[in-house]
């Protein structure tokens, strides 16, 4: 009996060595794979932080570059505008002098010209200030900033011959960049005098509406309206969207950059020649 014991204990002992040991032979090939995950995670990470350093290197330039493109715009809106207007001093003197009536209709075609150009060099001006990024926030008297907007362009031909009226709902204080809210303004008072129906009396509608965190301000004239086949096009940077634009098609482009610096979004829409542009940006506190 005692033979038959130590057999069965000594089979046993056989069987669990034998678990033992392919438990031990798993735990190697576990224990290999392991080590190879960990180097192949390893070679992942270095590869990782190569590519980071690769792109920060690339954000350093394209922030150089962006710099140098925001001098370049700088530097060319101011510096050609003095050429411009010695030309326009010129032509005020000229006006005064005995001409033709050729020499007159050149005169006129050199005035239109200059003051195309001049525009232009301040769209450039003021696409700058976009690609600069400087954000200076404040506290702003939203109908006090709408009216000087609309004073502002009262130069412009199309102005007499259109309404415009403001309305606001809720609080009358935002909190944002004042230069870039006026800019935005402007821009599009300027482009729903520059498409409307010369023949009628127009009305543009400034509506702005202020929250506790966050404001929107709606634009609506009774112009000649979008058409759908350049509904896609509108915010294209020199996009020309009708032969009544004269300008230098950065208008709108500059609009939504704006929008886009200030954390907003901006939609449109038009229907039966009523155009409605919608802005909604955050207020942002002072740092």
């Amino acid at each position: 009996m005692e033979d038959e014991e130590i057999k069965r204990l000594s089979v046993l002992l056989d069987e669990r060595t034998m678990v033992l040991m392919e438990r031990e032979s798993d735990l190697e090939d576990r224990m290999e794979e392991i080590e190879a995950q960990k180097e192949e995670l390893t070679a992942a990470v270095e590869e990782l932080e190569s590519k980071n350093k690769m792109l920060e290197t690339a954000l350093d330039d394209l922030k150089e570059r962006n710099q140098e493109l925001h001098q370049i715009l700088y530097r060319a809106s101011h510096d050609l505008r003095s050429p411009i207007t010695s030309i326009v001093g010129i032509l005020n003197v000229l006006e005064h002098e005995k001409l033709s009536k050729r020499q007159r209709e050149c005169l006129g075609h050199i005035r239109d010209k200059s003051s195309q150009m001049d525009e232009l060099l301040k769209s450039l001006s003021t696409l700058s200030k976009t690609i600069s990024n400087e954000i200076y926030v404040s506290k702003i008297n939203i109908d006090l900033a709408i009216r000087t907007c609309i004073n502002d362009l009262r130069y412009l031909p199309k102005f007499s011959a259109v309404v415009i009226r403001t309305e606001r709902k809720g609080l009358n204080e935002v909190v944002t960049d004042k230069s870039l809210l006026c800019i935005m303004i402007k821009n599009l008072i300027a482009n729903s005098l520059t498409f409307r129906d010369p023949e009628k009396d127009g009305l543009i509608l400034i509506r702005s509406t202020v929250f506790d965190s966050y404001f929107e301000i709606e634009i609506t004239d009774d112009g000649e309206g979008i058409s759908s086949s350049i509904k896609d096009k509108i915010f294209n940077m020199f996009y020309r969207g009708s032969e009544l634009s004269t300008g230098s098609g950065l208008g709108l482009y500059i609009v939504r950059k704006i929008v886009d610096q200030l954390r907003g979004h901006i939609q449109f829409t038009t229907c039966n020649c009523e155009t409605r542009f919608k802005i909604v940006l955050p207020h942002r506190p002072s740092q």
